[in-house]
Formats: structure tokens, sequence, C-alpha cells
């Protein structure tokens, strides 16, 4: 059972805070051009198991576990994600 202590470090922002960073994985920032490779790897990896049309951006950034915003920083939309993805694929 709860004391009246543990739940207000629960109720406070700061306990909420704790607590997610203890469940939460905590992010890597990676520099621009290795974060860009691993992206057009996911890219590789959906493209040749899903059609074009079946890929949202929204399932590219939860696959790379970041966020959409993120992700228009990288690339200006999913097509030209789609065009770079190509692009590598090719050179490999």
């Amino acid at each position: 059972m709860q004391t009246p202590r543990d739940r207000s470090a629960l109720a406070s922002p700061r306990g909420l805070l704790e607590r997610r960073a203890a469940v939460a994985p905590r992010r890597v920032r990676l520099p621009t051009d290795e974060r860009r490779t691993l992206l057009l790897e996911l890219g590789i990896r959906l493209f040749s198991t899903h059609s074009y049309e079946d890929i949202s951006v929204d399932d590219v950034a939860v696959a790379a576990g970041m966020s959409k915003g993120l992700l228009y920083h990288y690339f200006k939309g999913k097509r030209e994600f789609y065009v770079e993805t190509i692009r590598a694929a090719s050179l490999r």
C-alpha cells in the first residue's frame, strides 16, 4: 500500500518525469549523416516489403523511433524519402 508521501511523489510533475524516465528508453542523438544512413536502410527494408502507397510518413517515423517532424528535417516528404531510398539501394 502506498503511503501519502508515495502518492504525492507520483502526483507531482517531478514524480511523473521520474517514472517516465524509468520506463522510456533514452533517446540518442546521432550525427546527421549516420541518422540519414539509418533512415535510408530502414526505407530499403520497408519499400522492399510494402508498396509506396501502403507506407505513410507516420509509419516511417514510428519504425525509426523518431517524430514525424524530425523525419521532415532529413527529407522534404515521403516522395523525397522514397527517391533517396531507391538511389541508396541502387548504389549498394
